[in-house]
């Protein structure tokens, strides 16, 4: 199992110079990944909270690290225009040299509420495929043309290409027991699988047998379509008690989960608290 920290960047999270200092924490502690959220807008305790923008955020951590991959967790792809994403995906994957991880979702309706776009899950499902299609063509470097319902390309080429080969690795987010968004995940690279009625704040994480189930019907569908392994999956939330962390994910690590993400989130605790927490670095299972 690998280890990353996702920083919620967000309140004291939203400054730049810590997101840097934290990332560069991270990264010589020997953690695995140092990921962001992707929210225009958040609170913390009922109160509104300032907001780093992710993709700035991402090259801020992309230049205090070397090693660590990174990425957004999850960027909600209905609502980003998808040759934009593109382009600035690319230039996250050369500034760190072939190190990004982009992770996609269709996005929580109320967030879109503020800002005219639509709220209709049926209608984000079918943009995030239509998105997924558009960044995967567009990252060919060749002449790219697509005619979809929600977006269209007409005979764009965009260079350069991404450093990695033969693109960037996608991760989708899914909610169990919603079984599309597994599904969908499989054609990908990975599934950042959330459980239900889990509340990261008490420290919970997806039971056991909710994360059997889903990865027995995302493989099963890989298997249906001729694909194999390399597939990560990814399960995350805030560890209360560091000491117990490896004891307490062996158990999903045997069940096939290929990544923890902990969370940096402002309520759980306080800047030193975590900067300790960072730098005596992941268990190791």
């Amino acid at each position: 199992m690998k280890f990353a920290i996702h920083i919620h960047n967000h309140g004291v999270w939203s400054d730049p110079g810590l997101i840097a200092t934290i990332a560069r924490d991270a990264d010589e502690a020997g953690w695995d990944g140092v990921f962001v959220a992707d929210h225009l807008q958040q609170e913390i305790r009922g109160v509104p909270s300032p907001v780093a923008d992710p993709w700035i955020a991402l090259a801020v951590i992309a230049n205090a690290t070397s090693l660590a991959r990174l990425g957004p967790m999850v960027t909600p792809l209905p609502r980003r225009r998808p040759w934009q994403l593109a382009s600035e995906a690319v230039t996250i994957d050369r500034l760190s040299s072939g190190r990004l991880i982009l992770g996609l979702g269709s996005g929580i309706g109320n967030s879109f509420a503020p800002f005219s776009e639509t709220q209709d899950p049926r209608v984000r499902a079918e943009m995030l495929e239509e998105g997924l299609d558009v960044l995967v063509g567009l990252w060919s470097g060749a002449p790219f043309t697509y005619l979809g319902k929600h977006f269209q390309v007409r005979d764009a080429t965009f260079l350069p290409r991404p450093t990695q080969a033969p693109r960037i690795p996608i991760w989708l987010a899914g909610h169990w027991p919603h079984p599309k968004p597994f599904r969908r995940a499989a054609r990908w690279d990975g599934i950042f699988i959330d459980g239900p009625g889990v509340d990261w704040t008490k420290g919970e994480i997806i039971a056991p047998d909710d994360l059997k189930a889903s990865l027995s019907l995302t493989l099963e569908e890989r298997a249906r379509l001729g694909l194999g392994e390399p597939f990560d999956v990814i399960i995350g939330g805030w560890s209360p008690n560091a000491e117990r962390m490896a004891e307490n994910l062996a158990p999903f690590a045997r069940l096939g989960a290929t990544w923890w993400v902990e969370a940096i989130y402002e309520p759980f605790s306080d800047v030193a608290t975590f900067r300790d927490r960072v730098r005596r670095g992941p268990p190791r299972l």
